[in-house]
């Protein structure tokens, strides 16, 4: 998982094994499980994000790629909300 800052006036991209989210994952519930991580810490468009997954199904690799995310966002995020986030 690399995660870029986006410079002001880019637009995001996010590209999973070199092909973009909506190349890689046909079903929409997949993309959106992708990108949660993004939407709960209202980090969405901050971000050029490149992950790579191998192995499993189409399901199980957004589910890893959800948790690499989520993972690679906690530098980013205040103690405060990482807490609350835990639940």
């Amino acid at each position: 998982m690399e995660l870029r800052p986006c410079k002001d006036g880019e637009v995001p991209t996010v590209l999973v094994n070199g092909l973009s989210l909506y190349e890689h994952f046909d079903l929409l519930q997949d993309r959106e499980q992708v990108m949660f991580p993004l939407a709960v810490t209202k980090m969405y468009g901050k971000f050029h994000i490149k992950a790579t997954c191998q192995g499993g199904g189409r399901s199980g690799q957004s589910n890893s790629t959800t948790l690499a995310l989520a993972r690679a966002l906690e530098p980013f995020l205040s103690a405060d909300l990482v807490e609350k986030l835990r639940l």
